[in-house]
């Protein structure tokens, strides 16, 4: 029985470093998300720039990985 019981721990221990992994994963994808958002926010209130070249920039920052 004490020998389940430490099985048990151990993959629990396992799941919770998935867990980290993953969330670690999840941020840095929201963070690319968020500096996304903002490429486009500071794209729209560009003055300098024609429709036609923030249409294509905004392309191309929706088009990043």
């Amino acid at each position: 029985m004490t020998m389940s019981g430490i099985s048990g721990v151990s993959s629990q221990a396992t799941a919770m470093g998935m867990g980290l992994a993953t969330d670690s994963y999840s941020r840095s994808i929201q963070n690319q998300i968020a500096n996304a958002q903002k490429q486009l926010q500071e794209l729209s209130s560009n003055k300098n720039m024609t429709l036609e070249e923030k249409m294509a920039k905004r392309q191309e920052i929706q088009q990043q990985r």
